[in-house]
């Protein structure tokens, strides 16, 4: 589990006047759904639009505008993410399946020192600047964790043979087709004068050198703290960015 899907849960989620796709009808005045008779509150929605925002500004995206084609389907990603944990919750509800505060606690330190090192600072730090609570944190991973849960419990008795297996994959290659994947490091700064000075002391191939910076000026919080690592497919990035990370050679530094 990367730190983005516990800090960033919501970096690709959008809000926008809701359509009712797969909600019930009866929904009250404080929600903009209704799953199995669970309202889901305006409040949890709007805090994803804010948290969406906050993510794209820091990393120096503009916001979808309303009505362009990314924004309908950030709404769409929106909707479907929230609709979906309450399907999982209450299924977890029929199987009686439940996530210990203990457990949560671990995977939170687990979290902590595999990409904080440890550093409590550092962690509030990032949580500040994602504008998140601990509470949040706890929430996301307890939600990280019930689902991983309802799905070993519902795959337990599931064999599938090698023979079926294949067919699948041969019928429906599609499903299966991952895009290139590459592992990068980067800093992100506001200028080019910031970026000429630090190309200036990085461009040795110093690793040490490059991850000690990308700790103190990094703009991207989710890297950041990582040395500033990274994965990325492509296509994922901005044309720019895509471009030159798969066309560097391993250990190289790009101007």
């Amino acid at each position: 589990m990367k730190i983005r899907k516990i800090l960033n849960i919501t970096a690709t989620l959008a809000f926008a006047g809701f359509v009712a796709t797969g909600c019930g009808n009866s929904v009250a005045k404080d929600a903009i759904c209704n799953v199995g008779g669970t309202n889901i509150k305006t409040a949890e929605f709007t805090r994803i639009v804010d948290q969406a925002k906050k993510n794209y500004t820091q990393q120096g995206q503009k916001f979808p505008k309303e009505g362009s084609p990314e924004y309908k389907q950030l709404r769409s990603q929106a909707v479907d993410y929230l609709i979906e944990q309450e399907l999982y919750r209450q299924q977890a509800d029929k199987l009686d399946i439940k996530v210990k505060s203990k457990d949560v606690n671990d995977r939170l330190k687990q979290l902590q020192q595999n990409f904080f090192k440890g550093d409590k600072k550092a962690y509030e730090k990032e949580l500040k600047k994602q504008g998140l609570t601990e509470e949040k944190v706890k929430a996301n991973i307890e939600q990280q964790l019930l689902t991983e849960k309802l799905f070993e419990k519902v795959t337990k008795e599931v064999k599938v043979s090698e023979s079926k297996a294949k067919q699948q994959f041969d019928e429906n290659p599609s499903q299966y087709e991952e895009p290139e994947q590459r592992d990068v490091a980067h800093i992100l700064v506001k200028t080019q004068k910031e970026a000429d000075a630090i190309y200036a002391q990085v461009k040795g191939g110093d690793e040490k050198v490059f991850a000690k910076l990308a700790k103190e000026k990094s703009q991207d919080p989710s890297s950041a703290q990582n040395d500033g690592k990274l994965t990325i497919s492509r296509g994922q990035t901005v044309p720019e960015f895509d471009k030159t990370a798969f066309e560097l050679k391993t250990g190289a530094i790009s101007e």
